[in-house]
């Protein structure tokens, strides 16, 4: 079977099961691609909207999935003139609007990988920094990336760093996060097969530091905030805290953008004695 078709056929089968799971539901599909699967989905849902990036994007919907509404003057004539033409089904234009009813949405980002490359140093440690952030806010969401490297995220224009592959995401509570046993020849060190069993779900966080892609400068700002990661112990502490109901706070913005907690009492009211 030639490669494209078997990708292709394991999709299908995979939103054949998901289609029959979407019955009465809002679904957003996530990086859609060519949108056959979205249309799939289309026909059992309340409504649904297939958003999908291309390699240098990341996702950003917009909540109204019935149909959305933009200012005609943002169109050109020649755009206007071609979905007039092509696109009467999923386009009504008026006198003010242009109201699109199945659409994708993209926000444009710099794959992590080549911005840390082009950037000036500060900047590339700020990203990277945010980076792995990014992996612990997913985590404390009971969702564990799958593919964690650098070119499958990417810095947004305000220099966040967000996730946009989803073909491995999985829950974190199904993972089972494991030490490397450890070896007493060298050869196993270079087999090109495990020693050892391994399950599908099994995850050994030590090897993370092997494949991420960072090196020099770039990994040690990385490891001096985010070394936990390399660790069995931070993963099974973050599933023990989803585990007891425990919800782990997420930060929308950087430090420096927080309102602060003040500890300066010097203006409290004092009660008159």
């Amino acid at each position: 079977m030639p490669e494209e078709n078997y990708w292709y056929r394991r999709h299908l089968a995979v939103y054949e099961w998901i289609t029959e799971r979407c019955r009465g539901l809002e679904v957003v599909d996530l990086a859609c691609g060519e949108g056959y699967g979205s249309d799939m989905l289309a026909t059992t849902p309340a409504a649904d909207l297939g958003v999908d990036p291309p390699d240098d994007a990341t996702l950003e919907p917009l909540p109204d999935l019935a149909g959305v509404a933009f200012s005609r003057n943002l169109f050109s004539d020649e755009l206007l003139a071609a979905l007039a033409a092509d696109c009467t089904k999923s386009a009504t234009i008026t006198d003010d609007t242009v109201v699109i009813s199945h659409a994708y949405f993209q926000r444009r980002v710099i794959p992590l990988d080549i911005y840390i490359r082009n950037t000036h140093e500060t900047a590339a440690r700020a990203a990277v920094g945010d980076y792995g952030q990014a992996i612990k806010d997913m985590a404390s969401s009971n969702i564990f990336p799958g593919d964690m490297l650098l070119k499958n995220f990417g810095v947004t224009r305000h220099g966040r760093v967000v996730f946009y592959d989803y073909d491995e995401l999985c829950l974190l509570e199904e993972c089972n996060f494991r030490r490397l046993p450890p070896s007493e020849r060298y050869e196993d060190s270079m087999a090109a097969e495990p020693r050892f069993h391994v399950n599908p779900n099994d995850i050994f966080p030590e090897e993370f530091a092997h494949f991420l892609g960072l090196s020099g400068n770039l990994r040690e700002e990385f490891e001096q905030h985010h070394a936990d990661l390399y660790t069995t112990d931070y993963w099974r502490g973050v599933q023990a805290a989803i585990g007891s109901g425990v919800r782990l706070h997420i930060y929308p913005y950087q430090p420096e953008q927080r309102l602060q907690r003040t500890t300066n009492h010097d203006h409290e009211l004092s009660t008159p004695g």
